[in-house]
């Protein structure tokens, strides 16, 4: 008994049809794709040497004597920590660093709130005068903050809120940019269908805004709260805390408000 054992007939590519080209190997680059890549990379790490450069010289500085702090000499020498001693010691940080950590936390939760709401309003609801509030709070986005801080700090002190729990967080809950970074992700990013077929279920329009919209947010809310932490303090740092009418305790001021102050030549 003989068995023929036959081969696979092999393929045949019709006439005009281009041969498929085989992939390049692993390991292989051409030297334009190199270069591009080494420029890239030559790029993102001299933009990392730029951000990383005054963190750097700030901490360097930290360690100086406060006779050398402005000298231009990259390594302290000698190398001390009295400006830490000083700090811990006669000033009340950690209170400062509570008040900081709190007024962050509690601006960036009511503030991706807030907008977060605001957005959901302007971007599944239809009523009168929805097209003239949304356009006037756009239009907001091109007037410089420096023209409304002079406006805004007379109300807050005029007003006698110029504690860090309301002029901190208050002030900041609704800016316009973050009414409308939410208001076009919901537009893009939740289809009409959901809401109709959460409403035909039964809930509740803020029951359809906290089950359903909230949780599709995360990644609005995830950018806008990284700015908004750090907003209120950075932009009205030894402005609310020199008020006349602020309370006298030292402990209730914002750290970076502190640190601010402490910034200036030596008086020893």
């Amino acid at each position: 008994m003989s068995t023929t054992s036959t081969a696979p007939a092999p393929a045949t590519v019709a006439p005009g049809t281009p041969a498929r080209r085989r992939p390049a190997r692993a390991g292989r680059t051409r030297p334009a794709a190199r270069a591009r890549r080494g420029l890239l990379y030559a790029t993102l790490i001299a933009l990392l040497a730029v951000f990383v450069f005054p963190l750097g010289w700030a901490l360097s500085g930290s360690f100086k004597e406060r006779g050398d702090i402005f000298s231009l000499t990259p390594i302290p020498d000698p190398a001390t920590t009295a400006s830490y001693d000083s700090l811990l010691s006669t000033q009340p940080f950690w209170n400062w660093f509570a008040m900081s950590v709190g007024t962050a936390t509690l601006a960036t939760v009511v503030s991706v709130f807030v907008c977060a709401l605001a957005g959901y309003g302007f971007a599944k609801f239809r009523f009168r005068g929805r097209q003239v509030l949304f356009t006037v709070m756009f239009s907001s986005l091109s007037i410089p903050f420096a023209v409304i801080l002079v406006p805004l700090f007379i109300l807050v002190v005029k007003s006698g809120l110029s504690t860090p729990w309301f002029a901190l967080v208050v002030p900041w809950v609704a800016p316009a940019f973050g009414i409308f970074l939410m208001q076009q992700f919901i537009v893009q990013g939740v289809p009409d269908e959901v809401i109709e077929a959460a409403r035909i279920d039964g809930a509740t329009e803020f029951g359809i805004f906290w089950r359903i919209v909230l949780p599709l947010l995360r990644p609005p809310s995830a950018r806008w709260g990284c700015g908004a932490s750090c907003r209120p303090t950075t932009a009205s740092c030894g402005r609310w805390s020199s008020s006349p009418t602020r309370t006298s305790s030292r402990c209730r001021w914002a750290s970076t408000c502190c640190s601010a102050r402490r910034i200036g030549p030596s008086t020893s």
